[in-house]
Parts: C-alpha cells; sequence; structure tokens
C-alpha cells in the first residue's frame, strides 16, 4: 500500500494503490508534457536504457500501445510491464520531462506514511 498525503489537506492522509498514486501524477501533467512522458516511456526500454541502467532484462512499451493511450491506459501500461518499479520507471520519466516538483512531492509525502508495494495494489 502506498500512503501519501492529498496535495490539498496536510492533515488528510490516503491509502491509494500504486496505479492511482501514478494516475494522480499524471494527470497533473500538461497534455504537451504528457505526449513528452510517452515519448520518453517508449525509449526507456530501449536498448540505450537497458545499457545505461546496466539491467539487460529492461522491458520496453510497444510505441502502438503508447500511441493513443490516455492517462490510465499508461499508467496500466506500466505496471504491466514494469510491475515492481513502476513508481521508479515513472519517477525516471518525469525528470526526463522535466516535472521534478511530481516526483519531489511524491517523495515529501511518502517520507510521512510507509510506501509498500505489494503484488495486490498493482492491480
Amino acid at each position: 500500500m502506498v500512503q501519501v498525503r492529498d496535495d490539498g489537506d496536510d492533515e488528510a492522509v490516503m491509502d491509494d494503490t500504486v496505479k492511482e498514486v501514478l494516475l494522480k501524477q499524471l494527470k497533473k501533467l500538461r497534455a504537451e508534457e504528457f505526449q513528452e512522458f510517452k515519448f520518453y516511456l517508449e525509449e526507456y526500454g530501449s536498448k540505450a536504457e537497458a545499457t545505461l541502467s546496466k539491467d539487460t532484462s529492461v522491458m520496453a512499451i510497444s510505441p502502438c500501445d503508447l500511441e493513443n493511450a490516455d492517462r490510465r491506459r499508461t499508467v496500466d501500461l506500466i505496471v504491466q510491464t514494469y510491475p515492481s518499479q513502476s513508481v521508479e520507471v515513472t519517477h525516471q520519466v518525469l525528470h526526463k520531462v522535466g516535472r521534478n516538483d511530481l516526483v519531489e512531492s511524491f517523495s515529501e509525502n511518502t517520507r510521512r506514511g510507509p510506501l509498500q508495494l505489494n503484488a495486490e495494489h498493482l492491480q
């Protein structure tokens, strides 16, 4: 379970699934930023990225899957492709888009509560 604080109320703690948290982050992207996010997400699993991360098992999300994907479908693809690394992958791509504020906001909120990614919450 991911415990995060609602952006609107510092006192309200919400227990969200990984998908819900990632969707909230992607909803904060403008349309142009979201298109750029999908571009970098597609590149994330490329051979160059796998070499940089020294992890040859990194998979890529198919360009045809991302082409017309809305934010919800994009979250589904991230979680399906990177089940144990979906938050990390999302944050790496957000950095590339220049939305470090979303990563920092998430990090600040999760410091207040445990980040536990159980398989059941990825569904």
